[in-house]
């Protein structure tokens, strides 16, 4: 608050000492400030809900007292307060910061009730109406001012609102709010006493409680020169002063010691260890299973699946592209799509003289199956169809990396991509990936389609990480039992040709395919293992990555496990594979949404990043097996932590 009390003081003006006093105090307070915006961009957990709006809060307070502090210094090195000439341009700002601190405290207070009333989950970009409401109005009533000659020299010679204009009306805005803020304190602290599932930190209490009692006595001084026409009381003018001075320093340090915080910050500095299990059993706290490491070409029964492949491989070369879908019409939709579009079924019978219609089978395969009779259950084509558009695969592209299955050249079936212990990838060409999944599982992909389709066409606007669905199948084979396929993207572009594949889910339970990860980098390590949270550790330890990227994929991953976490889905990993180097003049655009380049100490490897998984081993709350014992938001909440405990930022 120097800056209101050095310009031109006919009586009780301040010595060197206050100045000085008040300067530093102003300093300390923008210092604060800059060390807690500094924690909140490295840590993204602590924006979420509310978090957003006590930084914004603080941080309007960090400016008015750089703003101060410069004011302060500058007529310390000079001797000379500023004149009453540039008091339009100090009052402005003045009084703009001062507003949109009020209003952030309001937005604050409206948050408090919401989460005090009932526990609702909304996107981060939602609060982009918060930052309008602050900002937007409060311009506006500062233009308005400026215009009608309102700023001045005000009481004790300040640089605010002049005393005799309308336009210290502006004063009444803190106590207009003032209810506001005092009924949501309230609330708050009988909401954590009484409801801590829905207010589970103080946090937001006692910052709204330390700024209204802050902002008390400045206002109060104002109003009684103001309309009592009384002089300033030189007791509450230094009360007035240093309470102003200090505020942001105050509010910044209750948060930077607030218990949450404190906890938050020491599990993101302590990366080498990696957290607690997401999937416990009685013995999972101290005891970690060291697995044997599984190959990507391995099979449970190598000719069963070879020939189920096969004929997957023949079914979907016959179909796929056989129905007439208009591009232009799809584009012309608006969203929400009509139901009946995810809903659509098309039932496709396969007889054997449809095998060479299509394409150029091998003798071997031909010979096999010679009495051919397979029925095809198609999902939601027309959806699937417009997924595919949006990224510029067309479905001829589909259908020649699925034939190189089916050619003479094709020796061995083998398996690669996305390898798990229970269900089984197949690809050929690199390109594209086939995977059974549970009836289950199809069932949960079909239901989660409206929401999916619009989330990666519309909401994300096709910059989300998760691997992309591009086909569900049904086969049925006469006296065989059916099962279903899913056609995905693969995320790794092809022409990478040595590089280590991770999937991480932050947990140590099970997650070990390494013998002696220690023994290893990322060089050496085995290329045909898909490798584990623990090889993670001692292999790569975290992802360096500038901060423009390191920004931008954490913001996608917050986005995509807050969609998971809404229809209760788990089981998801992070899909990570490191490279030295990859062609980006040949890169498809569908592929560049994944991949990064290292920075600072990995600027010369290339990171390539997906969420995968969120179509198979699905389980909600209720259809949970007896292992996982967490809920969705546990889950989502362990796998943000892990994931922004790896995501390190070495430069620009």
């Amino acid at each position: 608050m120097v800056i209101d009390t050095i310009i031109e003081q006919p009586t009780g003006h301040l010595n060197d000492f206050q100045v000085y006093s008040y300067t530093i105090a102003d300093f300390l307070s923008f210092l604060s400030g800059m060390i807690l915006l500094f924690a909140y961009l490295k840590v993204k957990k602590l924006r979420e809900r509310p978090g957003f709006l006590i930084l914004m809060l603080c941080e309007s307070y960090s400016i008015q007292s750089f703003y101060q502090a410069y004011t302060g210094f500058h007529y310390a090195l000079i001797q000379e307060p500023r004149n009453s000439e540039t008091c339009l341009m100090h009052g402005a700002l003045n009084t703009f910061l001062m507003i949109v601190s009020w209003n952030f405290a309001l937005s604050l207070s409206i948050e408090v009730l919401i989460l005090a009333s009932k526990r609702i989950r909304r996107a981060d970009y939602q609060y982009t109406y918060y930052q309008i409401f602050a900002v937007l109005p409060t311009t506006g009533i500062i233009i308005v001012i400026a215009c009608l000659d309102g700023f001045g020299l005000s009481i004790n010679n300040t640089c605010l609102v002049k005393q005799e204009s309308f336009a210290n009306l502006v004063m009444w805005i803190f106590y207009l709010y003032l209810p506001v803020y005092l009924t949501s304190i309230i609330i708050c602290f009988y909401s954590f006493r009484r409801h801590k599932k829905r207010i589970q930190s103080l946090t937001p209490c006692t910052i709204l409680t330390a700024f209204t009692l802050l902002n008390l006595p400045f206002t109060l001084e104002y109003l009684i020169c103001f309309y009592l026409n009384s002089p300033a009381l030189s007791v509450l003018v230094e009360f007035m002063i240093i309470s102003k001075s200090l505020t942001g320093f105050i509010l910044c340090l209750l948060l930077l010691t607030a218990p949450e915080i404190r906890e938050i910050m020491r599990k993101v500095e302590s990366t080498a260890d990696l957290i607690e299990p997401l999937i416990e059993t009685e013995n999972a706290v101290t005891q970690y299973q060291e697995v044997e490491p599984y190959p990507a070409k391995r099979f449970s029964d190598k000719e069963v699946q070879n020939e189920k492949l096969q004929i997957t491989l023949l079914c979907l070369t016959q179909i796929i592209g056989k129905n007439q879908i208009n591009l232009n019409e799809l584009e012309n939709q608006t969203f929400p799509w009509a139901q009946e579009f995810y809903g659509e079924i098309i039932e496709h019978n396969i007889m054997e003289n449809d095998l060479s219609v299509r394409c150029d089978i091998s003798p071997e395969i031909k010979k096999k199956f010679q009495h051919f009779n397979c029925k095809v259950i198609e999902y939601a084509p027309t959806i699937f169809f417009h997924m595919q558009s949006i990224d510029g695969i067309s479905q001829s592209d589909i259908v020649q990396s699925l034939l190189t299955g089916l050619s003479e050249d094709s020796q061995d079936l083998s398996l690669s991509g996305y390898p798990t212990r229970s269900l089984h990838s197949f690809s050929f060409n690199s390109k594209f990936l086939l995977k059974e999944i549970s009836p289950e599982d199809k069932e949960n992909l079909v239901s989660t389609l409206p929401a999916a389709h619009t989330y990666i066409s519309q909401t994300s606007r096709n910059k989300s990480l998760l691997v992309r669905v591009l086909g569900l199948f049904t086969i049925s084979i006469k006296s065989k039992p059916s099962y279903d396929i899913v056609i995905l993207e693969n995320i790794i572009p092809s022409d990478i040709d040595s590089f280590a594949l991770f999937e991480l889910k932050g947990t140590k339970l099970d997650r070990q395919v390494l013998s002696d990860p220690s023994s290893y980098d990322i060089k050496t390590c085995p290329t045909e293992f898909m490798l584990k949270d623990l090889d993670f550790s001692q292999i790569q330890k975290a992802i360096h990555l500038s901060y423009i990227d390191q920004s931008w994929v954490r913001m996608m991953v917050h986005d995509d496990v807050e969609f998971l976490s809404s229809f209760e889905l788990v089981e998801y990993s992070l899909f990570l594979a490191v490279a030295h180097s990859i062609n980006r003049e040949n890169l498809h655009h569908r592929h560049s949404r994944h991949v990064f380049d290292g920075n600072g100490k990995d600027a010369s490897k290339v990171y390539i990043l997906g969420i995968m998984d969120t179509y198979s081993a699905i389980r909600t709350r209720h259809q949970k097996s007896p292992r996982m014992n967490k809920s969705a938001e546990e889950y989502s909440e362990r796998f943000l932590s892990f994931f922004n405990s790896i995501l390190k930022c070495d430069s620009l």
